[in-house]
């Protein structure tokens, strides 16, 4: 990674019901040449992602980091401008949790676990398809910096929130 790199993080299990395929897809549509996605984490999707990285020439955007230890985990959100999901198919949610817990906006396409956790320009955005993604990324990327130090204690306030 370079210094100028914004990165964006997925951070879990990589196999098909995660709809990793729709970040990487939505990779090719970011205006900002220096946003990258992290995708970090192993499953048997891996390889697969790699080969999508490669044909639709996104490769140089997306960074796979393979399984990590679990104590290494909080580097990688404190590294990240914001995190990304595109599953529909969580039932707690853990990694969300997780990325709000480290004041990181987050990306997600609606979904019933996320009620509470993600509103809309406070603690987030939600997106359909790839070509949203890269939309709400773009203008993620672009916010005024106050705006975007708002949304991090959004994001951690809203993490408090749905705390036990």
């Amino acid at each position: 990674m370079r210094e100028e790199d914004r990165v964006i993080t997925y951070l879990g299990r990589v196999a098909a019901e995660k709809s990793i395929d729709m970040i990487v897809s939505g990779a090719a549509y970011i205006r900002d040449p220096n946003c990258r996605i992290m995708i970090v984490g192993g499953g048997p999707s891996l390889d697969e992602l790699k080969q999508q990285a490669q044909q639709e020439g996104v490769v140089d955007r997306i960074i796979f980091t393979g399984p990590v230890p679990p104590q290494e985990v909080p580097a990688y959100y404190a590294i990240s401008e914001a995190f990304v999901s595109a599953s529909t198919s969580e039932t707690q949610g853990m990694t969300f949790i997780e990325a709000l817990a480290a004041g990181l906006p987050i990306f997600a396409r609606p979904d019933e676990v996320l009620e509470g956790l993600v509103e809309e320009g406070v603690s987030g955005f939600y997106f359909h398809d790839p070509q949203e993604f890269a939309s709400n990324v773009d203008a993620f990327l672009t916010m005024d910096p106050l705006i975007v130090t708002k949304m991090r204690q959004g994001a951690g306030s809203r993490r408090r929130q749905t705390s036990p």
